[in-house]
Order: C-alpha cells, then sequence, then structure tokens
C-alpha cells in the first residue's frame, strides 16, 4: 500500500514538473528586440565636384541620435562629420561634395532607445589610380577570405 502511495505521489511530481508544461504568458513577459538595421541609398557613380546625396532608411523608429561621418583611405584621424537631416519618418538625408577622387569610408552611427549600431560603407569616388586600385583589390582579397568558412580550423 505504502509502494503504490509512493507511486501516485511521485507520478503526481513528476507531470506537475514536466518541461511540456508552458505558461503560455510567460513567453510574452520576455521582451523580443527588434534588431537595427540601415540601407542606404546613393548615386550609381560617385563623382568628384558633385554634390552627393546620401539617404539613410532607419529599421525602427526610435532613433535618438543619428550621425554621419566620411573619411578617405589612409586618413584615419581626418574624418568630416556631415550634416544629416530627418527627410520623414524613418528616412534620413547627408549630402556632400567629393573635392578628390580615391577611396572613401562613410560611418553610419544610429542610437535606439536600446541599441546602438555603427556600419562602415566603402564608397568609390571618381576614377582610381593604381595604387588605389591595387589597395581595391587587395581589401576584396581580405574580405573575400573573411567570408570562406573556417569551421574546419581550430
Amino acid at each position: 500500500m505504502k509502494n503504490i502511495l509512493l507511486m501516485i505521489i511521485l507520478l503526481i511530481l513528476l507531470v506537475a514538473c514536466s518541461p511540456n508544461q508552458v505558461n503560455e504568458e510567460a513567453i510574452n513577459q520576455y521582451k523580443t528586440e527588434r534588431p537595427v538595421e540601415i540601407s542606404l541609398d546613393l548615386p550609381n557613380e560617385l563623382k568628384t565636384n558633385e554634390d552627393t546625396m546620401i539617404e539613410i532608411h532607419v529599421s525602427r523608429s526610435d532613433v535618438k541620435e543619428i550621425t554621419a561621418s566620411l573619411r578617405k583611405h589612409g586618413e584615419t584621424n581626418n574624418s568630416i562629420n556631415l550634416d544629416v537631416t530627418k527627410k520623414k519618418n524613418t528616412y534620413y538625408l547627408a549630402q556632400h561634395v567629393f573635392q578628390e577622387a580615391g577611396i572613401y569610408y562613410l560611418q553610419i552611427t544610429v542610437d535606439t532607445r536600446d541599441s546602438n549600431i555603427m556600419p562602415t560603407k566603402r564608397l568609390i569616388v571618381g576614377n582610381l589610380n593604381e595604387e588605389e586600385q591595387k589597395i581595391l583589390e587587395q581589401e576584396n582579397d581580405h574580405t573575400n577570405h573573411d567570408e570562406h568558412d573556417h569551421s574546419d580550423h581550430h
């Protein structure tokens, strides 16, 4: 009799502690953050001495601050901050006149209520000289190498 009673108690405990029992309300209590993403709309060909419009679209509307900086390749301590204006809800606009042809890096910083992203995009302005073309090829080789699967390396 004791064995049957003990087995019933153990069975009740086992069912009560089963991992299949999920409180549906508990799932709703966890915050799910939607990641911040941006997309840029630029002219297909960037030219020197022309006003270049840079449209920035942010995937979320809770942007606290958005900034843009631009630097030429090799000039790491010489970046230019661009004025960014809100165009409409999640669209922003920056503009710049490139004085020289070359490789540039545009970094957009987006701060929202709960995240911060700082993506950088490489821009090619005008016709590159031989040295800049070599730099671009090296960067492309390095980028392509980084994109390969290294899962078998230890």
